[in-house]
């Protein structure tokens, strides 16, 4: 086999591999491995089902200060539900996300960090987003939620549909795990993670606050959200060329 042809294949079986791998890598989580443990038993998905809250405030300046709470309310797996034991009884979990984004320049996000928390006991109540703020309606159950990981802006972007009046935003972010909770992160384990958030947020889930100060309050409750934990696409591009080049070295001159 001449080398163009090799590499022409390696980079198709490259491409597939990446795209196969990243629609439905598997992660999974033991509650009752965390510190402290938060009861259940472990289980396996490849995506997180949220329900969106965002409190923002867009000042004259033109950037807009955004917080985001998150609750997960079940896990999936190749489209079907998973049992996540505990979830909502024991303990609850929730994506913390702190953003500022800049229309200076064009619309852009200076950053957008995220933390996931467990609600240990499931005591923290609703969300709620009003003018006053966001938060939660049992201000001391909070006091007992811990962080689970944390994540750091890699790429996000926003849309709006002026027909539908539907807003989208997709998120993507760092997925590290904090030290001493490695007993909940069970796999993938020695992985560079990413973590991507999409958004969508129906009209009657959005307000827009004009305030005497020239600032606008915009609140979202109960809007709906997904999420997937992906493995860096690096990492995963390395891994795959590996078995790549194990296969054609197995190969006969010629085929492909």
């Amino acid at each position: 086999m001449k080398p163009i042809t090799v590499l022409a294949c390696a980079v198709l079986v490259l491409s597939f591999s990446y795209s196969e791998l990243s629609e439905a890598t598997p992660f999974t989580w033991n509650p009752a491995g965390a510190n402290p443990s938060l009861g259940g038993s472990a289980f396996t998905a490849d995506s997180l089902t949220l329900t969106n809250y965002l409190y923002a405030v867009a000042q004259t300046n033109g950037l807009t200060s955004e917080h985001f709470i998150q609750p997960i309310t079940s896990f999936q797996r190749n489209g079907g539900t998973v049992a996540a034991p505990g979830l909502g009884s024991t303990y609850g979990l929730y994506l913390d996300i702190m953003a500022v984004v800049s229309s200076v320049g064009g619309t852009h996000f200076n950053n957008l960090d995220v933390r996931l928390f467990a609600d240990l006991n499931n005591d923290d109540g609703t969300v709620s987003s009003t003018v006053a703020g966001i938060g939660f309606s049992t201000p001391a159950g909070v006091a007992n939620d811990f962080q689970l990981a944390h994540g750091t802006l890699i790429s996000a972007a926003l849309s709006f549909d002026p027909a539908t009046q539907i807003r989208s935003a997709h998120f993507l972010d760092t997925f590290v795990p904090e030290p001493g909770e490695a007993g909940f992160f069970i796999a993938p384990v020695g992985v560079p993670l990413q973590l991507q958030i999409d958004l969508t947020t129906l009209p009657d889930r959005f307000q827009s606050i004009p305030q005497p100060d020239g600032s606008t309050i915009q609140l979202v409750n109960n809007g709906a959200g997904t999420a997937r934990v992906l493995p860096e696409p690096a990492t995963l591009a390395l891994l795959t060329l590996g078995f790549a080049a194990l296969g054609f070295s197995r190969r006969t001159q010629g085929q492909c």
